[in-house]
């Protein structure tokens, strides 16, 4: 790339030139003025591509060929539930064979043996509309991490309940298990979302029930007084092992893990083989953000189908220390990165805490699907993080694993190292990284090449000065552009004053427009949501978001931190979904950027 010249520049005069051109309006010829950039158009002055352009350093998968083969439990070891006493039989836990047991305590356990042990706490997640054809919108997996309390951890994507309108995607969450490990799952129990974390983007799945098939009733099974009851039997119907929970932290590259997880449904609607396989992988690195720090994301070299999205990822022990996951979720994407199971500790323990009898409300809000703006996503399947940005590198092994991520940085950084993930690119696709100082645009530290990175890769560069004295504190954007549209900016501070935010012009709707991009239907009573819009500016450092909505005075729901995703400006909106729609009365809206209130305001409902 044109910006890693600069760390080879052995001629000070030239260093001294191309420092310059870092600093708007110093050198002979300004760079040019950057173009209004709120639009999903490519900025007036691109820089043309060179005859040979060096591309950014990234990490990605392997190529399929090159990565390790999907192995088949091919393992006749059944799954025997033994009923305790005085139990019903559906209540009764799974016990180990006695060949399993041996294979645990042995210090050599026989390789099959143990992995049919770990495989018996995956299971496989199918969301669902039985209105739909076919029945499942999304699929998965999960790990049973809870046996007492009922509870599968996976990720938050695959049972993500709303659409980008705001309405419900799915009606109910089913959950096949496979009776012999090596055979096809059934379909055994229905399932609740008990909680979510928006920022790890994991969450965790509460078995209520029993189930025969997607979209039957509730499966009857035996109480103890001998009668036919519904599904849920208020105790533990879980009849499944739990995870044995690791310490991600311990984890440094070069460990083996071993991935459980089903293959997933062809989007064709072929049918196609869902038993549990496993992948043997390597832990590659790590990568973070400037919320959840250095460690937000395992780096792997695995290369794996979507059904493996939620799938637990084991130390060659069988610990428990991490579950796979796709950035956004995408049948056609592999998986190969993995969020560290210490992110998931807050969630489970929420889930295992909360009223078994509450209904778990998960927070609604605008998507942000191009993330650092408000704008709706082209809808082409290509999907890119906003570029995070970090102080500090280690490189080793052909791996950049960057450490100290942040917006703001000190006085003079001589290097601003940054990364971003692509997610659907296609090959051969034209990327562009243009880069402003306040608002000029930087011809010399942009570039422009041909995506060869196949549909999953994080990239990792430097934004480096061969001048002395480092980059020049200011305002630093990044903004990434694929085939046309701009997909993803991000905005670093070098020791100067950051915005602070301010909020405006709260509205209120219902159901979002088919007609008008970005608005709403009025609200009325029985409507399914109630959204609240809001215009703001001054947000580019803004982390989290929360919302606080109260009906009369009364508080009605306190929404968790969601990860900002607005960049600096734009028209933003957040809300309450009903499950018997929304009922007469006074509702305000509290709304919070890092926890200090923005804007409030309210509307009445009447029939």
């Amino acid at each position: 790339m044109p910006l890693l010249a600069l760390i080879v520049l052995a001629v000070a005069a030239v260093g001294c030139e191309r420092a310059g051109d870092l600093i708007p309006g110093e050198a002979a010829d300004a760079t040019p003025e950057a173009t209004a950039t709120t639009a999903n158009q490519a900025p007036a002055a691109v820089p043309a591509a060179p005859e040979v352009v060096p591309e950014p350093v990234t990490a990605s998968a392997p190529a399929p060929e090159a990565t390790p083969a999907l192995a088949p439990l091919l393992l006749p070891t059944e799954l025997r539930p033994v009923a305790a006493a005085g139990e019903p039989a559906a209540a009764a836990a799974v016990e180990p064979t006695g060949d399993a047991d041996e294979a645990l305590d042995d210090d050599q356990p026989d390789p099959d043996e143990f992995r049919a042990w770990l495989a018996r706490s995956v299971v496989q997640v199918l969301v669902t509309d039985p209105d739909m054809n076919p029945p499942v919108v999304r699929d998965g997996s999960g790990v049973v991490v809870d046996v007492d309390h009922g509870l599968i951890l996976t990720s938050a994507h695959v049972v993500d309940p709303f659409r980008d309108d705001g309405t419900r995607r799915y009606s109910q969450i089913a959950i096949a298990v496979s009776p012999v490990p090596g055979e096809e799952p059934v379909v055994t129990y229905r399932a609740t979302l008990a909680a979510i974390d928006p920022a790890s983007e994991l969450a965790v799945l509460r078995v209520d029930g029993l189930l025969d098939a997607i979209g039957s009733p509730e499966a009857t099974v035996s109480s103890e007084a001998g009668e036919d009851v519904a599904g849920s039997t208020g105790g533990a119907i879980l009849v499944l092992p739990e995870a044995e929970i690791g310490d991600s932290g311990m984890l440094t590259s070069g460990d083996s893990l071993l991935i459980l997880g089903h293959p997933g449904l062809d989007p064709s609607g072929a049918v196609t083989t869902q038993a549990v396989t496993i992948t043997e992988a390597t832990l590659t690195g790590a990568r973070g953000d400037s919320r959840l720090g250095d460690r937000a994301w395992l780096k792997t070299d695995a290369w794996l189908p979507h059904g493996y999205a939620g799938a637990p990822v084991f130390t060659s022990d069988g610990e428990l220390i991490g579950i796979a996951a796709q950035p956004a979720y995408d049948g056609a994407v592999p998986v190969s990165q993995v969020r560290p199971l210490e992110l998931a500790a807050r969630v489970i323990e929420q889930a295992r805490s909360a009223d078994r009898e509450a209904l778990f409300i998960a927070p609604l809000s605008h998507p942000g699907r191009v993330p650092g703006t408000s704008l709706a996503a082209p809808g082409d399947g290509i999907v890119l993080s906003a570029p995070q940005f970090a102080a500090e590198v280690i490189e080793e092994d052909g791996e950049r694993n960057l450490f100290d991520y942040g917006r703001s940085f000190s006085w003079r950084t001589r290097e601003l190292q940054y990364e971003f993930v692509a997610q659907g690119i296609p090959n051969d696709a034209i990327v562009q990284e243009f880069w402003y100082y306040y608002d000029s645009f930087q011809d010399h530290l942009s570039s422009t090449y041909r995506w060869t990175r196949g549909p999953f890769a994080v990239v990792s560069d430097r934004l480096a000065s061969a001048n002395p004295s480092g980059i020049p504190d200011g305002r630093w954007t990044l903004e990434v552009w694929v085939d046309g549209p701009r997909r993803a900016p991000g905005r670093a501070y070098g020791a100067v004053w950051t915005p602070t935010p301010f909020v405006t012009g709260l509205r209120f709707g219902s159901t979002m427009s088919r007609v008008e991009q970005g608005k709403a239907e009025p609200a009325r009573a029985g409507s399914p949501q109630l959204l609240a819009f809001f215009d703001y500016q001054g947000a580019s450092t803004t982390e989290r978001l929360s919302w606080r909505v109260y009906r009369n005075g009364e508080l009605a729901y306190e929404s968790p931190a969601v990860p900002w995703r607005g960049g600096e400006s734009g028209t933003w909106w957040v809300g309450l979904p009903f499950e018997d729609g929304l009922t007469t009365g006074t509702w305000s809206f509290e709304i919070f950027f890092d926890d200090v209130e923005r804007a409030s305001g309210s509307i009445s409902v009447r029939r």
